[in-house]
């Protein structure tokens, strides 16, 4: 079986048989793009106009009315992990970002992003930072 991380580019098609569910599910639009949402498994993918997977979401326990993501976790990461743990595992960010206040979007949480050898991932906290909240994978990223 493949790792998560190794999903990035994996058809819906493949996604529906790994998890187990019919080919007849239909990807949620939110904001212009495709998700396979699957709250039950604490995961969701959001999918290329050519219906692959180009970003991954694992979800801790409660994080927008998902269960806790339960399988194999990337990158040595834990959802019991604080901010300063994570830093320890995967090093310095690419980029970090403290909590905010955005007018339109309301609280965002800190996050970290990290551009590794194959993948990007960022790592979003909940608010008292000792824990992860949500992590999300990507194919990597150039960022500046």
């Amino acid at each position: 079986m493949k790792s998560i991380e190794e999903l990035i580019g994996t058809s819906k098609q493949e996604l529906l048989q790994i998890y187990g569910l019919g080919s007849d599910a239909i990807p949620a639009q939110i904001d212009g793009r495709s998700y396979l949402e699957l709250p039950e498994v604490g995961i969701s993918f959001v999918l290329s106009a050519d219906n692959k997977a180009t970003t991954i979401h694992l979800y801790a326990r409660g994080r927008d009315s998902y269960s806790q993501y339960a399988g194999p976790m990337p990158f040595g990461l834990r959802f019991d992990m604080s901010r300063d743990t994570v830093r320890t595992a995967l090093g310095k960010p690419h980029k970090s970002m403290d909590e905010i206040i955005d007018p339109l979007l309301g609280k965002v949480n800190a996050r970290d992003i990290y551009v590794l050898e194959k993948n990007s991932v960022s790592v979003e906290y909940t608010p008292n930072m000792n824990e992860i909240s949500l992590i999300s994978i990507a194919g990597k990223l150039s960022l500046s």
